[in-house]
């Protein structure tokens, strides 16, 4: 079975960069938000296959075409209004490595699984902003149900900040529902739908 691993940025307390960069052990590296490798190489090695990074976080210069790319708004929005951002006025693609655009059928998804996976509706639709990285799991999952998806960088700012700087904290007018987010995560890997590296 292929094996797929999403990279949180959160501290990894193992020397993984040579696993993580191995192309035999997995069949894709996934990527959140801005993430850094540069001076961590050694626990997070320097592979990224895709990068699941929000819209205004996009950088040509650091994404660079050769990564395939997940592009992902804020916050769910109409379809067509988040597929013109790849777009020129002209219909040319501005991002030719973009290979998804973030719309409101993933959003339902994952609000439907975060629901699910806690037996109960915490919160209406319209009421929470699920982190990059929950959203990267949940999708990640359902992208390749032939996989085994493993993680790593995942502490949901229990334990620190960013691996590369942990004064990095949680801001809480984001509406990112970090504990329950940590115990959908928590479940997950109790069902083995998740693996931790």
């Amino acid at each position: 079975m292929k094996k797929v691993l999403v990279i949180g940025n959160g501290r990894c307390e193992k020397k993984l960069g040579l696993l993580i960069d191995n192309s035999k052990h997995f069949h894709k590296v996934i990527r959140v938000g801005k993430y850094k490798t540069l001076g961590n190489e050694e626990y997070v090695g320097t592979r990224t296959d895709i990068s699941f990074i929000l819209n205004h976080s996009y950088n040509a210069k650091y994404h660079k075409e050769d990564i395939v790319m997940v592009y992902t708004p804020n916050m769910a929005r109409d379809e067509a209004i988040e597929d013109i951002r790849s777009f020129d006025i002209n219909g040319n693609l501005v991002k030719p490595n973009v290979i998804h655009v973030y719309n409101k059928k993933d959003n339902e998804y994952v609000h439907d699984c975060f629901n699910s996976c806690l037996g109960k509706k915490i919160y209406d639709y319209h009421e929470i902003n699920f982190s990059l990285g929950f959203r990267a799991l949940v999708l990640t999952k359902r992208d390749y149900p032939d996989c085994k998806i493993y993680t790593c960088g995942f502490d949901f700012f229990t334990k620190s900040g960013w691996h590369w700087n942990n004064k990095h904290n949680k801001n809480k007018s984001n509406r990112h529902p970090y504990l329950f987010e940590k115990l959908c995560y928590d479940k997950m890997l109790k069902k083995e739908e998740l693996f931790k590296l």
